[in-house]
């Protein structure tokens, strides 16, 4: 499978994929050519969420929270059992307070059947209904289905109603006036309309990269992400302000951006395996966020944080890598100066991270053993990069005097559905290409593939 970034646009996102998975729940495969597999997959994703729905309904209904803010405060206090109905409006579904409905069906089966009549008509124009637990992540399983179709039968109201692509809008709205302030009167002459269609601009392309089926790997809530998101756009939206008041930023540009990032009420995370006309397959992370009483396909998040989460952990292993092979060779050259090093340190050697931590200098003379050579080594090490702490473990190759080879792993990478730690490996001189990140599992390869020649 490929590895590839996320782009911002919608069409490349969803088309493009990046990340490589490992099983799980699946859906039913739609494709281009049988639009009627494509129909049955979300057809069944929505009888399945109706039933859930109908069922909670009967025991439990709460006041949906308005603001995301309120929402963080229901569920730190366990206010997990509320429920919800939805309606679709542009931008994804509604939730709105539907008790009534529900004691209607406790009280009257004959009622209880018209309101399964009214909920299958509903679905018909993809009303949903909003709740917590498996109801809410059916919900959310739908609305991915939704765009995923849409973009298989290149519909762009479907995209328009299920997504917050206007928001990306006014993302690079926000962009092309900043442009236009430094004098770009092009930017200026840019607008909506035109920017929306240059999102949409893929969808019409019907080449080898365009989309042939799709299905859903694996899929969860993720609680944690959605608190660090909600954290990151506290600090942005006080940075703003900052910069508001230091004459910065024009109250214009402070609107548009307190509009755009927005604290969520949960955040659903998929993980969707595209295959292309051309038969290459890949795999991507998806975000469905609730706001309030709306919730949607976030492609704000999508395109702010797939870098961050597919790339930085891999990136910083790498780096740490090439940090300690400097800081090695350094520390080899310090004792070498002190006293002669030669062969004698010819090795591999393995350590965990915390064998750097409160280490000592070591005094060296003509007849120092090769323990005490090596503890020099470390210390001079530590010294030059005291980073090395931070990795979960690490193995050098020493010859004739030089460091000739470095693999580390870090352990604090997440899996966004399992909320798991999992160990992203980093190596140097040949550094860990994204590409074959998924071959190597285990320390010793990736020693070995720190030794390939690039």
């Amino acid at each position: 499978m490929k590895h590839r970034k996320l782009t911002t646009a919608l069409l490349s996102l969803l088309m493009a994929a990046s990340l490589c998975a490992c099983g799980g729940t699946s859906v039913a495969e739609p494709t281009a050519s049988a639009p009627e597999s494509s129909t049955a997959s979300e057809s069944s994703t929505a009888s399945e969420s109706s039933t859930a729905e109908e069922s909670n309904a009967a025991d439990s209904q709460e006041e949906s929270e308005s603001r995301a803010d309120e929402s963080e405060k229901s569920q730190e206090n366990g206010s997990s059992g509320s429920e919800s109905s939805a309606s679709d409006s542009a931008g994804g579904i509604s939730s709105s307070d539907d008790s009534s409905k529900a004691e209607t069906g406790k009280a009257d089966t004959s009622k209880a059947e018209n309101s399964k009549a009214e909920s299958s008509k509903a679905e018909t124009s993809r009303a949903e209904q909003v709740s917590t637990g498996s109801a809410d992540l059916a919900a959310a399983e739908k609305i991915v289905a939704r765009v995923m179709n849409a973009i298989l039968n290149k519909d762009r109201q479907a995209l328009l109603d299920n997504t917050n692509i206007n928001d990306l809008v006014g993302f690079y709205r926000l962009i092309m006036d900043g442009f236009a302030d430094s004098g770009d009167e092009s930017a200026a002459e840019v607008t909506d309309e035109e920017i929306l269609e240059e999102l949409f601009s893929e969808l019409d392309d019907d080449d080898d990269t365009a989309l042939k089926s799709w299905r859903i790997l694996r899929k969860a809530e993720n609680e944690k992400f959605r608190r660090e998101y909600n954290e990151t756009v506290d600090k942005m939206l006080d940075d703003i302000d900052g910069a508001l008041a230091d004459g910065e930023a024009t109250k214009e540009q402070v609107d548009l951006v307190k509009n755009l990032y927005r604290k969520v009420g949960r955040i659903y995370v998929f993980e969707v395996e595209t295959t292309d006309k051309s038969g290459e397959t890949s795999v991507d992370y998806i975000f469905v966020t609730q706001r309030g009483n709306q919730m949607y396909v976030d492609l704000m998040i999508s395109s702010e944080w797939d870098s961050y989460l597919n790339t930085s952990h891999a990136t910083l292993a790498n780096v740490n890598a090439k940090s300690v092979y400097t800081a090695c060779n350094a520390a080899l050259t310090d004792v070498d100066e002190r006293v002669s090093v030669g062969t004698e340190l010819n090795g591999t050697y393995s350590y965990k991270g915390s064998d750097f931590e409160n280490l000592q200098p070591v005094t060296l003379n003509d007849n120092a053993p090769k323990g005490t050579k090596l503890a020099a080594v470390k210390y001079y090490i530590a010294t030059y990069f005291d980073g090395i702490t931070e990795v979960d473990e690490v193995r050098i190759v020493i010859k004739n005097g030089t460091c000739a080879a470095v693999a580390v792993r870090r352990g604090d990478a997440e899996d966004l559905i399992t909320g798991e730690n999992y160990s992203v490996f980093g190596t140097y001189p040949k550094a860990m290409s994204d590409e074959d990140r998924g071959t190597v599992k285990t320390m010793d390869q990736a020693l070995q593939y720190a030794q390939k020649k690039s």
